[in-house]
């Protein structure tokens, strides 16, 4: 076993230990047991896809900070949940930048955009890539949303 695959179980444990604690406070505190169970599916749930966004963070960029930052922010609540997944968003974001081989605010391919920085052939939100438009720039051969194209015409690449 890796030691990626070794975290990502520990990960699944600790996310159900988290949980089934949250499980009994909340019962000790007077929820019901309908509202009890809900919750503890649903922090379970919330573990589980973050612990599939840090390992997946792994394969994809070899970085452990998916895992580091998932663990910081805890299991078994609303609130731990929360804070993973916007962290876990913000690393992924982060490491796309820095592996990107364009460069680009939330990182980008050379075939793909992202939210903010558009690739070569790969329109954004705010910017387009040299081939395909963004919603609110152009670019040079496909049109955007709210900005006019440099050559070709409104849409016609993107």
């Amino acid at each position: 076993m890796s030691f990626a695959s070794t975290i990502n179980t520990f990960s699944h444990i600790n996310n159900i230990l988290g949980s089934t604690v949250n499980y009994a406070d909340e019962k000790q505190r007077g929820a019901s047991t309908s509202q009890a169970v809900t919750n503890f599916g649903l922090n379970v749930m919330g573990g589980a896809i973050r612990n599939e966004m840090a390992y997946d963070m792994r394969k994809h960029y070899g970085s452990n900070m998916g895992f580091i930052v998932n663990g910081l922010a805890g299991y078994g609540n609303q609130e731990s949940n929360y804070r993973g997944t916007v962290g876990l968003l913000g690393t992924g974001m982060m490491l796309d930048m820095m592996h990107s081989p364009f460069g680009g605010f939330g990182g980008c391919g050379m075939y793909g955009g992202s939210i903010f920085g558009g690739g070569m052939f790969g329109g954004s939100y705010f910017g387009g890539g040299f081939m395909g438009g963004g919603m609110c720039g152009g670019s040079v051969f496909g049109g955007s949303m709210f900005g006019n194209p440099f050559m070709m015409g409104n849409r016609f690449f993107c």
